[in-house]
């Protein structure tokens, strides 16, 4: 895009009415915008407009029409408790208040305040001069701001009783130098930044400097200059490309004069919208695959359509928080939705025009759908991906964020929220798959979604059947497969091409079932669980019952030592991609309540990303409730901290689940499972951190005969029983409980095989001379405490052990020819080949629980 400087002319023709339109009037006063009272829609303070008296006010676009069937019209704009003018917010002596009309000429008008509670202050009065274009203005003078006295109200009135259309009522402040910034209001609509202004010395240079506001961290700078005219009027422009989106700050000098007083203008930069699509990412085996390559990401859960857009969109809001998003790495970002706002009504859907009526019933906003559209092409133009997933119902009759009160709950006044599958407006449920209406609901709503982003590559996947399935009908497997493949068959109606996702039951922590570990429905592209770190197949502590979380309050050491590897074992034979959809810090108060924030915190999200991308899976979306002030402001620059560095790892490409040199198999009933989790693999997970194995497939005898065995027919009615595991170097079988058949299978296999029957059993020692022998790679030399993970350009040292580790680690990589690896700082640490490091080995020292990143060059 252009950077160059538009004309004049062209500049005069892009300007928003601005107050230079006001001023003609006034020539001997320039004055600059402080704070907008009228109209709402620009002000930065929220509140409400009600009518004096006889009158009327209404709202057309951004004009406010007051009018009275007698006497004066008169209004009165309140200002909300916590959001009261204060003379602190106004220092600067010589404030004024204007007021701007369309027509009016000549017309009286007055204007008092009121301070918190007590009766209006003295009126101030005026008459409206005639401006250009049609308009009259009239600037009021305030009365004397006393430091710390709040405002709760302005009043505004017209004696003569007349229609009055009011522009714009604002606090402003005469200046000598006058700056405007006419920047773009629209988020759809494509506008240059235009600067503007008046007071300056005829012909003399004017510098406008642009700054990030306060709060903007991740905005950019532009200077810009211009010769001021006969008038001492200038105007320049410059693309809104040409700087970050966000919030930016303008001043004003010239050149020649630097002490004339101007303020600065606070305004806002939306991107410049591009027909620019991200690369359609597709499932290939066990991975994603965008441009080619292997597709792995990091990203966030991103709540604000969920909790902050339903009752108002906020396209700013938007705009900041994707530019925050950008500048950790997130490359996708899952999308939580309440059905509720989709379809409000049976069957009705924002494709119909009642959908509009029904979202302004229940005081939500209908612009809801539109944010949604902006969200998913500007996130797009960022680099980031969206993942659409159904977070909420219409079973709630007093759920604030889809139009209720939850203050009348339990009054027994009726809900006003759109809850259209709740028996009554008084009774809240939980949504019943077992209800034929709640599950056309779901698969009508998939079929709309899916739809309106029909071949959109922006949208990654779509989730199904919903988030976290945990009532009685879906802990049935076959119950939660049947749905789910409905909802795929539904997604595909509207989008044959969509890339959709399961969601498994017990809440999305299920590491058990065969749909959820290894025999997804058809048609699914691939699982996406729900796994924290501190809920896993560990025992809890002593202290647990003391928790305010019990099931979190678990041994810490086991928990970072291998909890998590053994919660994602069981998914490694699964032949499609994989992705962690909740993770992050929470819980982790309960989880290591004698450690000190944010360490702990950071611990647990580092072990997280580790283990996810140790285990081959695609990646890690965070859970965070974005800007809540508990449960995401404490965590903001950690989560920023700990993104930028695995962002690049999993942006490089995932591991190759499909490789293995070793298989273990294991009745899941060797032990019996707890919380709803395979704890017969433990062992087995111990053993490869110990022994460092590159690769390995963990089945179930139910998934080994499944993938394996073979009946082939020889004659009428004859078949022989057969299989091949030969793509194995070696086997390890535990018997307990072990289907006959699985067992005639392995030994059929002449795969050599470590028979177990007790895998706790079985020692690192004895598993590390079997490998040997059967020609399998394996580590005995680094020491157990440390993880090793490669990957296509990053190797990863963890140290899972609950001390700090100074030690050697020998990585056994898959790589030909000399590499050099470079740690973070970018020092090269070692330059060889895999022979020698397999031989000689890295300086590691590593602190309990946290990881060196080290990058693969040539």
């Amino acid at each position: 895009m252009s950077s160059g400087l538009l004309s004049r002319a062209a500049v005069a023709a892009l300007v928003v009415p601005s107050l230079l339109a006001l001023l003609p009037a006034f020539a001997e006063d320039l004055v600059s915008v402080r704070e907008v009272i009228l109209p709402l829609a620009s002000a930065t303070r929220p509140g409400d407009v009600v009518a004096y008296g006889q009158s009327t006010v209404k709202k057309e676009g951004d004009i406010v029409v007051l009018s009275a069937s007698s006497g004066e019209a008169a209004l009165a704009r309140w200002f909300p408790n916590h959001l009261r003018l204060k003379g602190a917010d106004f220092p600067d002596s010589g404030l004024r208040l204007l007021v701007e009309t369309e027509g009016g000429d000549g017309l009286a008008v007055n204007a008092a305040w009121r301070s918190g509670d007590s009766a209006l202050g003295t009126k101030v009065s005026g008459t409206l001069k005639a401006s250009s274009e049609g308009r009259a203005s009239a600037l009021l003078p305030l009365p004397a701001w006393i430091e710390g006295q709040d405002v709760s109200a302005l009043y505004l009135a017209f004696p003569e009783g007349k229609e009055v259309h009011i522009r714009k009522a604002a606090i402003v402040s005469p200046v000598d130098l006058l700056l405007d910034v006419a920047a773009q209001q629209d988020p759809w609509k494509k506008e240059p930044l235009a600067f503007s202004g008046r007071g300056a010395t005829p012909g003399a240079e004017v510098r406008i400097a642009v700054r990030p506001d306060a709060g903007n961290a991740f905005g950019s700078t532009l200077d810009v200059a211009a010769t001021a005219g006969a008038d001492g009027a200038f105007t320049v422009a410059r693309e809104n490309g040409d700087l970050v989106p966000g919030d930016y700050v303008a001043t004003v000098v010239e050149a020649k004069a630097p002490a004339k007083k101007a303020f600065p203008v606070h305004f806002f930069v939306f991107p410049a919208l591009a027909d620019a699509p991200l690369p359609a990412v597709r499932a290939e085996g066990t991975q994603l695959i965008a441009d080619g390559k292997s597709f792995g990401f990091v990203g966030v859960n991103y709540s604000a359509f969920l909790l902050d857009f339903p009752r108002k969109a906020d396209y700013r809001e938007i705009v900041r928080h994707l530019v925050e998003m950008k500048s950790w790495g997130v490359r996708v970002a899952r999308v939580p939705l309440n059905m509720s706002l989709i379809q409000p009504a049976e069957g009705l859907f924002p494709d119909d025009p009642r959908w509009a009526d029904a979202m302004k019933v229940h005081q939500l906003d209908p612009e809801f759908v539109r944010a949604i559209d902006y969200y998913v092409k500007v996130a797009g133009q960022m680099g980031i991906y969206t993942v659409l997933d159904w977070h909420g119902f219409p079973t709630e009759p007093y759920d604030y964020h889809a139009g209720g009160q939850p203050s009348d709950l339990g009054t027994k006044k009726p809900g006003a929220a759109i809850a259209w599958l709740a028996p009554s407006a008084t009774e809240t449920i939980e949504l019943d798959d077992a209800n034929p209406r709640h599950r056309k609901a779901i698969l009508t709503a998939h079929t709309w979604l899916a739809s309106h982003f029909k071949g959109n590559p922006n949208i990654l996947s779509i989730e199904v059947p919903y988030n976290e399935p945990h009532n009685l009908f879906m802990a049935t497997e076959a119950n939660w497969r049947k749905l789910t493949a409905q909802a795929i068959e539904a997604v595909k109606l509207g989008d044959p091409d969509r890339l959709t996702f399961t969601m498994p039951s017990a809440y999305g922590h299920d590491n058990l079932s065969a749909s959820a570990t290894w025999l997804p429905p058809d048609r699914a592209s691939g699982v996406a669980p729900h796994f924290y770190l501190a809920n896993g197949p560990v025992p809890t502590r002593p202290d647990a019952a003391q928790s305010k979380q019990p099931y979190l309050a678990r041994n810490a050491a086991m928990s970072f030592g291998y909890a998590q590897a053994s919660v994602f074992m069981p998914f490694s034979g699964i032949e499609c991609p994989i992705y962690n959809g909740e993770s992050g810090e929470y819980g982790n108060a309960d989880f290591l309540p004698t450690e000190k924030f944010p360490d702990r915190a950071e611990w647990v999200i580092e072990a997280q990303m580790v283990q996810a991308y140790a285990a081959g899976w695609s990646g890690v979306l965070e859970w965070t409730l974005w800007l809540d002030k508990g449960d995401f402001m404490p965590y903001r620059a950690l989560y920023a901290h700990v993104f930028k560095r695995y962002a690049p790892v999993f942006a490089s490409g995932t591991l190759d689940r499909s490789k293995a040199e070793v298989a273990f198999v294991q009745s899941p009933g060797a032990v019996p499972p707890q919380n709803g989790m395979n704890y017969a693999c433990v062992p087995f997970a111990k053993l490869v951190l110990a022994l460092h194995l590159p690769g390995v497939h963990y089945f179930t005898d139910a998934q080994l005969l499944y993938r394996f065995r073979a009946s082939v027919p020889t004659g009428l009615e004859q078949v022989v029983e057969g299989g091949s595991l030969s793509r194995y170097k070696a086997i390890v079988a535990d018997r307990r409980n072990l289907d006959p058949r699985a067992i005639e299978l392995i030994t059929a296999s002449k795969v050599p095989v470590l028979w177990a029957d007790d895998a706790e059993k079985v020692t690192a020692a004895q598993l590390a001379t079997f490998l040997e022998k059967s020609g399998a790679r394996a580590d005995a030399k680094t020491p157990e405490g440390l993880q090793i993970v490669e990957g296509p350009q990053y190797l990863l040292v963890y140290n899972r052990a609950d001390k700090e580790t100074k030690d050697r680690a020998y990585p056994l990589v898959r790589r030909s020819g000399t590499f050099v690896l470079l740690d973070e700082a970018g020092k090269a640490v070692f330059k060889g080949n895999a022979a020698a490091l397999a031989r000689d080995g890295v300086d590691v020292a590593l602190p309990r629980w946290t990881a060196s990143i080290y990058r693969i060059a040539d």
